[in-house]
């Protein structure tokens, strides 16, 4: 065949493939955009002439991006946790005493700021990022939900009660402001999952668990009870 393209060769979705089989070249190309637009990789197998040629479409997404408004001491193991796990992670807080590199080493951007300050903080609201609100300042929390629930960010966690969130949302409505329900079901409060959490490395644990469950579109119960494999590769197979 002449596909110049040999065994554990990588190309990317913008690179020019020069080869004379242009209709592979065709498929090869529309199949990359449809896995991009899955977002999900998959193995595809093409015939050419007398051979075949699988190749692995891979999607490579980026790191989960932590954005935490808030910057009290609860915040401060949520930071380690998330860097532990590889995720990039923004601070943000309007306390000059508490927005700085000695207190959070880790971060890796750290915003004084108050919450109307969007411009601030609004390129950091992207589908992939995970915001945590834990300003523990109930008109601050407010904001922050009017804010985030109308962006594009798929998780959105308030730190408190239950009846704490249910009195913020019930005061915005008042205001004339009314979510969807699928805005809604982006905000998870109390945050975290039900580990029995406690002391803040504990609270930290349960809501950096619950982020990746919710960005691994899983439910985060016992890998006991689940029938289903509990690995599904981004290649379809499973173990």
């Amino acid at each position: 065949t002449d596909f110049p393209i040999h065994l554990g060769d990588r190309i990317f979705l913008n690179d020019i493939i020069q080869a004379t089989n242009a209709n592979l070249i065709s498929l090869v190309q529309s199949d990359l955009h449809q896995t991009r637009s899955l977002g999900k990789s998959q193995i595809k197998t093409y015939q050419v002439d007398q051979a075949e040629i699988n190749l692995l479409l891979e999607v490579i997404h980026p790191p989960i991006s932590l954005l935490i408004f808030g910057a009290g001491h609860d915040a401060i193991p949520l930071v380690e946790q998330a860097k532990w796990l590889g995720w990039t992670v923004t601070l943000c807080d309007h306390r000059p005493g508490y927005t700085n590199r000695d207190r959070f080493p880790g971060a890796d951007h750290i915003i004084f700021c108050e919450p109307e300050q969007v411009a601030q903080y609004q390129l950091a609201l992207t589908p992939q990022t995970a915001a945590v609100v834990m300003t523990h300042a109930y008109l601050r929390d407010q904001f922050l939900l009017k804010t985030l629930l109308p962006s594009v960010v798929p998780y959105i966690g308030l730190l408190g009660p239950k009846r704490r969130s249910q009195q913020i949302l019930q005061e915005l409505q008042q205001s004339g402001l009314f979510f969807t329900n699928q805005q809604l079901q982006r905000l998870h409060s109390p945050i975290g999952l039900d580990l029995g959490a406690e002391t803040p490395q504990e609270i930290a644990l349960a809501i950096v668990a619950e982020i990746q469950a919710v960005f691994a579109q899983r439910s985060g119960g016992w890998l006991r009870d689940r029938s289903a494999p509990i690995h599904t590769t981004d290649r379809g197979l499973m173990i």
